[in-house]
């Protein structure tokens, strides 16, 4: 529904009501056809913004009244004005639209959007312009809150939600659903992952969770390891495009995307190196990415990157709380193992850790600075493009690994054996 119809009409008459109901319903009917069947709360976290971990598919319910006052507070003064002194109309619409929103949201007396009401009904009238913007703001706000377990709820499936909502709202991690997958732009994907990536997103079942692992049920020591309801193992399992082919094919890939551009850059496997010492061998330890070139920074520059289960010990228990705390303790890490090394041979060491939902560490925009300024001045454009570009193709990329690793089971499960 436009939001300049939703502007203009009451959201307390009966007709309307029923009308944001049935284009509600009908969204949800038309995303299910060409997806799959959603929970109710799956279709919950889908209707959020994408920076509150939605897909950013608006509810006209969840917006109407919103939209409605915000046309009211825009147009009062005019409208006194031209009717004045017959303004009680005006007092009497906004009056109802505010009980229609404070009644639709079930909202209590403490929270954002009742100071906002509160401010709309007692401010004059021009003076909050930007009153829509902050009460669907608001609105949805309150939303995700009823949908996120407080802290205090310390069951094993509150857990998991949190971790997923806190991963899933970092800005990083929206950046693959901002803009559709385009082939001319290098994010094309298939069908069935796409799916399968905005069903992790949003919480949908993956899986009927009585099942266990086709590919480990091929050792004995991991048979019988369940496939739980949310892909958690299927998604962290190491064998059948599992953690370590994800590792290495998006490792591949930023090797492919960035060696035109930058000078020297080197792979992990390129074994002739190690006769010049570009990778420092220590017990094993080998950087996934190095750059020798002195002209990209004053000294080499290493990378190692990680992708990790922000839902696996030891990771669980902080998650829910710091939306960062996986990662960085993955940072930590690499740090820990690759830093001592590092310093010993005058490298610059930049751990690149990110969760299997797109959030990224901290250290890991830092840590490509150098390379993203260096390939802007080559192309002629700006860093923040630059910057854009490749972070949404690499999560894009994560993500659908992830998902590969997952259809692969669902596949495997619906084979005949």
């Amino acid at each position: 529904m436009p939001v300049d119809l939703l502007s203009s009409r009451d959201p307390a008459a009966p007709h309307n009501s029923r009308s944001r109901k049935n284009s509600t319903t009908g969204l949800r009917r038309v995303f299910e056809d060409t997806h799959r069947p959603l929970t109710d709360s799956a279709w919950g976290f889908a209707v959020l913004p994408l920076r509150e971990g939605g897909l950013g598919l608006t509810r006209a319910s969840s917006i109407h009244a919103a939209c409605y006052i915000g046309s009211i507070m825009a147009t009062m003064r005019l409208t006194n004005r031209l009717i004045y002194p017959l303004a009680l109309p005006v007092t009497s619409l906004l009056d109802s639209a505010l009980e229609n929103i404070s009644a639709g949201c079930s909202l209590g007396p403490n929270t954002d959007v009742q100071h906002l009401l509160a401010r709309a009904a007692n401010s004059p009238s021009g003076t909050l312009p930007d009153l829509q913007n902050e009460l669907t703001a608001a609105i949805f706000e309150h939303q995700r809150r009823t949908l996120v377990p407080p802290l205090s709820d310390r069951s094993p499936e509150s857990v998991r939600v949190r971790i997923r909502m806190h991963s899933v709202s970092s800005p990083s991690a929206t950046l693959p659903f901002t803009t559709p997958p385009q082939s001319h732009a290098g994010t094309r994907v298939d069908p069935e992952i796409w799916i399968t990536m905005v069903d992790v997103r949003i919480g949908n079942p993956l899986f009927s969770g009585a099942t266990s692992c086709p590919f480990c049920n091929m050792s004995e020591k991991t048979a019988n390891t369940p496939l739980d309801l949310h892909g958690q193992h299927a998604s962290t399992c190491s064998r059948a495009e599992g953690t370590t082919s994800r590792h290495n094919d998006l490792r591949d890939w930023l090797f492919r995307s960035l060696k035109t551009l930058v000078p020297h850059l080197h792979i992990e496997r390129e074994k002739t190196l190690m006769q010049d010492e570009h990778l420092p061998r220590t017990s094993q330890r080998k950087y996934d990415l190095f750059i020798s070139d002195l002209s990209v920074s004053p000294r080499p520059q290493a990378y190692d990157l990680t992708i990790i289960s922000p839902h696996s010990e030891p990771y669980v228990r902080n998650a829910g709380r710091n939306p960062t705390w996986a990662v960085q303790s993955a940072e930590r890490k690499k740090i820990r193992k690759y830093g001592p090394s590092s310093t010993e041979k005058q490298i610059e060491f930049h751990p690149l850790a990110m969760d299997l939902y797109g959030c990224i560490g901290p250290t890991f925009d830092p840590g490509l600075h150098s390379v993203i300024s260096l390939i802007a001045q080559r192309r002629g454009t700006s860093p923040i493009t630059e910057r854009s570009n490749l972070l949404t193709k690499m999560m894009s990329r994560a993500l659908q690994l992830t998902a590969v690793a997952i259809n692969r089971r669902r596949l495997d499960l619906m084979s005949p054996s």
